[in-house]
């Protein structure tokens, strides 16, 4: 089914991406302390910390292995870009599960949040 939207044909999962990619400017960014010093993450930030985007042709035996040093949580891989997806995968350190939708691997990886108890990344969270 379509959605005419603005003169733009929209899927039924455009809305429920595009609502993923709005909700952390919706919400104000978290203020840690680092030391002395108030860090404030940007949304930028945040929105990078849980969803990546990465292009089509994304070595991914090469982004497993960086995001097994930089990402010690799970978090969802997004091949494609914003517009379109190709793939959606929920990273675990480690393996990439591929799911079959943006919205199904982001649910996923909050499944996997609550499950193992592990606790949100800094620029995850909110005020």
């Amino acid at each position: 089914m379509i959605i005419l939207m603005s003169n733009y044909f929209l899927s039924l999962q455009a809305p429920k991406k595009i609502a993923l990619m709005v909700l952390p400017s919706l919400m104000p960014p978290a203020v840690s302390r680092m030391g002395r010093k108030t860090v404030r993450t940007t949304v930028s930030d945040a929105m990078k910390a849980f969803i990546d985007f990465k292009p089509v042709g994304t070595n991914m035996v090469e982004y497993l292995q960086a995001a097994e040093q930089t990402r010690p949580y799970p978090c969802t891989l997004v091949l494609g870009g914003e517009d379109c997806c190709s793939q959606a995968f929920t990273v675990l350190s480690g393996p990439a599960l591929e799911q079959d939708s943006v919205v199904q691997a982001v649910h996923v990886c909050f499944k996997c949040f609550y499950v193992f108890d592990i606790n949100f990344p800094k620029q995850c969270f909110s005020a």
